[in-house]
């Protein structure tokens, strides 16, 4: 586990951190206000699965929810990634943050202008609550680290980008399938162990593509595993239709930057879809505004 500021020292050349303890909460607010009239927020205990095709906005989504929970609410926040490094992530984040296009931001070619929005961009997040992990894969390295995170701060959000890409050792002499069920099975339990909201990334199956016709995912899209559907509390899968070129809905209304979120399970809540809006230039997610 590694503090966020920590590794935008050696990116950036900054330094320090300011973690504040969290007064007693239940369901925490995921900063996006009309997702959590569908979902009720983030339960503790409770294991939601993010689902969805490439280039839906995963990332985005994921990183623009512990902006949310580390910096409107100071809730700590540790975040697994299995696809990323330490500078790629922290790179996406500041882009986030600052609202500068990623590509500047990798190539440096930033103007007077520019450097300045980086600066205030970075100035707001440095001392955020949030913990970049990116050098784990397997499951019980992972849950070990959690179980650190929930002795020291007690209270907080666990972020894992993404399923498909865990291994789980105990179980790879069995088929993929298998070790996948088993992952998840173990994640809903880990949850339940430290009492903290369990996020997790997945994919969708390519059928969603190739099938024609409705291209929103459903339950029996979920990818590599068949638990997911039965053990998950909260399943949200994003689907962007101008992605598929669909420039308008059956109302006549624009999808330019629209990102739907349909929340498809809810053991302790409503069903329903939410319109958020994906800033794809720097990878944001926020609420949509007509």
């Amino acid at each position: 586990m590694k503090n966020f500021k920590d590794i935008l020292k050696a990116t950036l050349s900054a330094s320090g951190t300011n973690l504040k303890r969290l007064d007693k909460f239940s369901n925490l607010p995921s900063g996006f206000p009309s997702l959590d009239r569908v979902t009720g927020g983030l339960e503790k205990s409770s294991l939601t699965v993010i689902a969805l095709r490439p280039s839906m906005g995963k990332t985005a989504f994921v990183l623009s929810l512990a902006n949310n929970l580390t910096m409107k609410f100071n809730i700590p926040t540790l975040f697994f990634s299995i696809e990323m490094n330490d500078v790629q992530l922290t790179n996406r984040y500041i882009s986030l943050v600052s609202k500068i296009d990623l590509l500047k931001i990798k190539s440096g070619n930033l103007d007077d202008d520019e450097k300045q929005q980086l600066k205030v961009g970075i100035g707001k997040v440095k001392n955020n609550p949030l913990f970049f992990q990116t050098e784990l894969v397997e499951l019980s390295a992972i849950a070990n680290e959690c179980r650190e995170f929930k002795k020291q701060y007690n209270e907080g959000v666990i972020i894992i980008d993404n399923l498909q890409q865990m291994n789980n050792a105990a179980k790879q002499h069995y088929s993929r399938k298998h070790e996948l069920d088993s992952v998840v099975r173990e994640l809903k339990l880990l949850a339940k162990e430290i009492e903290l909201p369990v996020i997790i990334t997945s994919s969708v199956n390519r059928n969603v593509v190739t099938r024609g016709g409705m291209l929103r995912p459903f339950l029996c899209d979920l990818y590599g595993s068949s638990e997911i559907e039965n053990i998950a509390d909260v399943i949200i899968f994003i689907y962007r239709p101008e992605f598929y070129g669909i420039m308008e809905d059956p109302e006549g209304n624009s999808t330019a930057q629209r990102a739907s979120f349909v929340v498809a399970k809810n053991r302790h809540g409503s069903i329903n879809e939410v319109n958020l809006c994906f800033k794809a230039e720097y990878g944001k997610i926020c609420e949509w505004t007509l």
